[in-house]
């Protein structure tokens, strides 16, 4: 069977790229192999920004929705900063996942659960000749491919298309306090910006629950279950307290890495999607999603000789603003450290932070202060400066 598109990977980057899709008029098959719902590694945080783009509502999922961030430099100095409007929705990856799969497949995407890819053949002329998919159950062709099967996938390179990205590693995990979640949690969540260079920690509340989790650039599963436990002790917990503890990958994509070659685009974490400075990746899955269904329909329908108008305003946009996130993150992390915990205690920036966690605002509204500082940053995002930020990235963690 020939599909207008096949999308490889059912999370919120490919779940919101075939029901996008269908919307348009096209025909979409979406593969993921596993069965939903599933599992995945991941701390829960939905912002508000990544909600508000979804043409419905995500109330069924969510389990907790936070009005105030308590930022701590190792734990300490803490600063309790609030807002009167919800900032941060909180949920689990298996339930928000099911959800946005079953919206896809209310729409029409017809999807194939619990297959695995076994191989792709893309043809020399790609816009005339199908993709060809095979399964381990079927195959199919398809006039078009996207990738989300997120940081680990091997649509990308067998599309021939290159991933350079710098790799960050979390580990996170649940734990459920006697008297469930305390009541210092219950409209707060913590962030911990001091102890891990390149990294933070985190405290989410759930329902009955908190998720508690470490990440950073460079650094090992030991390494962050050591900083995990430094956490753990901060609040008087102990790491035997913590349930179904996992690792997971945070792919950063470098800012010349391509989305796009021939008939296949990436999207999601398969793009390296992260926001390198919050960690979140769910806001640009979705993102990158609405822009690749809007280019693969003008494309389809021969409005588009080509998919490059998909890169070309993913760069004028999400990656405008990731690059500028990424600016955020090299500042906050190599800058003295009490001067690193006043830009996270400035009470003017609050309000343009709130505004950016709802979707207000952009991280380049937060380009303010020296001009000789961001003029140097942007030196920094050069393909040139690249082995210099990498190995700057690289010693943040020694």
């Amino acid at each position: 069977m020939q599909y207008d598109v096949i999308i490889v990977g059912a999370g919120p980057a490919g779940s919101t790229t075939g029901r996008e899709c269908v919307v348009r008029g096209l025909s979409v098959l979406l593969i993921d192999k596993a069965i939903f719902p599933r599992d995945k590694p991941c701390g829960g945080a939905v912002s508000l920004r990544a909600a508000v783009l979804l043409p419905f509502d995500l109330t069924p999922v969510i389990e907790r929705t936070t009005h105030a961030i308590r930022f701590s430099t190792s734990w300490k100095s803490r600063l309790t900063q609030s807002a009167k409007d919800p900032l941060i929705h909180f949920t689990q990856r298996r339930t928000l996942d099911h959800f946005l799969l079953e919206e896809a497949k209310k729409n029409g995407v017809t999807v194939r659960e619990g297959t695995q890819i076994k191989e792709i053949n893309f043809p020399q002329n790609r816009k005339k000749n199908p993709v060809i998919v095979r399964t381990d159950r079927e195959t199919f062709r398809g006039k078009t491919v996207v990738a989300a099967d997120g940081a680990a996938g091997i649509t990308a390179r067998m599309a021939g298309i290159p991933t350079p990205r710098w790799r960050g590693l979390a580990l996170e995990g649940n734990i459920q306090p006697k008297g469930g979640v305390p009541k210092l949690w219950k409209n707060c969540f913590g962030l911990d910006t001091g102890d891990i260079p390149g990294g933070y920690s985190w405290i989410f509340p759930k329902r009955d629950h908190l998720n508690i989790g470490v990440g950073g650039l460079s650094l090992g599963k030991n390494s962050l279950k050591n900083k995990l436990e430094i956490l753990m002790r901060a609040q008087g917990w102990h790491i035997a307290d913590i349930e179904g503890l996992k690792s997971f990958s945070l792919p950063l994509r470098k800012p010349d890495a391509p989305l796009v070659k021939g008939n296949t685009l990436l999207v999601g974490d398969a793009a390296g999607l992260v926001d390198p400075y919050s960690g979140e990746g769910i806001h640009n899955a979705i993102r990158s999603g609405q822009m690749a269904a809007k280019h693969l329909s003008h494309y389809l329908s021969g409005g588009r000789s080509d998919l490059k108008g998909y890169q070309q305003e993913m760069a004028q946009t999400v990656l405008r603003d990731m690059d500028v996130s990424l600016q955020l993150f090299m500042l906050i992390h190599l800058l003295p450290l009490r001067l690193a915990e006043r830009l996270h205690h400035d009470q003017a920036r609050w309000p343009l932070i709130c505004r950016i966690l709802r979707g207000e605002a952009q991280y380049q509204d937060l380009k303010q202060g020296p001009a000789f500082l961001w003029t140097l940053l942007d030196y920094m995002l050069r393909p040139a400066a690249f082995p210099f930020v990498s190995k700057i990235l690289r010693r943040l963690n020694r």
